[in-house]
C-alpha cells in the first residue's frame, strides 16, 4: 500500500521566476524538502514556512533514503536538485533505492545549466550535443577520458559539467588537452 510521495523535484538555476511552475507547485504543495545544504540555502527564502533537511556532499544515497523514509510516514517530499533531477540528479538512485514500489514517486524535470546557459550565450545548443561530467564520484575518469575522446572524434558540441573541485583540480585541463588534441 502506498503511504506518502517523494517529488524528486530539478528547481533550475536557483531563482522563482527561472523555477519551472511544476517544480514551483511541487515544492509548494510539500510537507518536508531536502536536498544537498547549498542547494536549500538557494529556496529556503522562497519556501519560507517548509520544513527543510539538509545535508552535505557526498551524502546523496543517504538524502535519498531520508526521503523514503519520511514518505513512508505518510509525508509528501520533495527531494530538490539544482537545475534537473534526471541529469546528474538524484531521481535515478531514489528508482534504484525503492524497487518495492511502497512509495509514490514524481520525477520533476527541470531547467538544467546547459539550457539556462545556453540561452544566456545566445542558444549555441541548437544542433546535437553531449553532456559529460567530469566528476568521478560515480565515473572513473578514465572512462570519461574514453568518452571525450569519442565526442571529439563525433565532431559535436560537449558541454562540460563539474569541471573542477579541490579533490579534482585537473580533470578541466585534462579534458581540454583531450579535445585539443
Amino acid at each position: 500500500m502506498l503511504t506518502g510521495r517523494v517529488d524528486i523535484v530539478g528547481f533550475g538555476p536557483g531563482s522563482k521566476q527561472k523555477m519551472t511552475f511544476e517544480a514551483y507547485e511541487a515544492i509548494e504543495n510539500s510537507d518536508l524538502i531536502i536536498g544537498y545544504g547549498t542547494y536549500t540555502g538557494l529556496i529556503k527564502e522562497i519556501f519560507r514556512d517548509k520544513d527543510i533537511k539538509s545535508s552535505g556532499m557526498g551524502e546523496e544515497t543517504e538524502r535519498c533514503r531520508m526521503a523514503l523514509d519520511e514518505a513512508r510516514k505518510g509525508k509528501r517530499v520533495s527531494l530538490i536538485c539544482s537545475g534537473d533531477s534526471m541529469l546528474y540528479g538524484m531521481a535515478a538512485l531514489v528508482y534504484e533505492l525503492c524497487p518495492d514500489e511502497d512509495v509514490r514517486i514524481n520525477t520533476i524535470a527541470g531547467v538544467t545549466a546547459a539550457l539556462s546557459c545556453g540561452a544566456l550565450l545566445g542558444a549555441p545548443l541548437t544542433d546535437d550535443f553531449a553532456t559529460v561530467s567530469l566528476s568521478d564520484h560515480i565515473t572513473p575518469f578514465e572512462k570519461t577520458e574514453k568518452r571525450l575522446r569519442c565526442l571529439a572524434r563525433a565532431d559535436m558540441l560537449i558541454v562540460l559539467y563539474n569541471p573542477a573541485s579541490r579533490q579534482r583540480p585537473d580533470h578541466l585541463k585534462n579534458a581540454v588537452n583531450i579535445l585539443l588534441d
